[in-house]
């Protein structure tokens, strides 16, 4: 959800919404263009004025992290390996949040204390057998989220 804030503090009582995403980064500035859009029925915003967005981080407080290498991308769906039973895998879809760095926030499908596959999803397919190598792999419970 956007929030405008207007000169004084003003909150100015409508959410906003993404109307356009520029498609391309700045390599300059590491920054994409993002445009909101405002509903303004009674003609409060004006062209040139000056204003400060807020934007609701719905990734805060205790959160499931994982190695942002371990999340795979299909046709604008993303998922990751979970390991079960006799170490077969199962890809899993989920819903991502929030990237820090080299690390993303997972909002939805995996639970604490699952087993995920970080490396070699290149070549894995759905009901492979995997050898666990590293204990670092299990998802962390409650990672704070910054």
């Amino acid at each position: 959800m956007f929030t405008l804030i207007l000169g004084g503090e003003e909150v100015y009582p409508a959410p906003g919404k993404i109307n356009t995403i520029d498609r391309a980064v700045n390599p300059q500035t590491g920054t994409i263009t993002v445009r909101l859009q405002f509903p303004n029925a009674d003609r409060t915003l004006r062209a040139g004025m000056n204003a400060t967005v807020r934007v609701l981080n719905e990734d805060t407080g205790r959160q499931i992290v994982i190695p942002n290498k371990a999340v795979t991308e299909q046709m604008g769906e993303f998922f990751v390996y979970v390991v079960g039973d006799s170490s077969k895998v199962n890809q899993r879809k989920v819903l991502t949040g929030t990237r820090l760095k080299d690390k993303i926030v997972v909002r939805k499908g995996l639970k604490a204390d699952e087993v995920i596959v970080s490396e070699g999803m290149q070549n894995l397919r759905e009901g492979a057998v995997v050898k666990i190598d590293e204990p670092t792999a299990r998802v962390a419970q409650g990672t704070p989220a910054k």
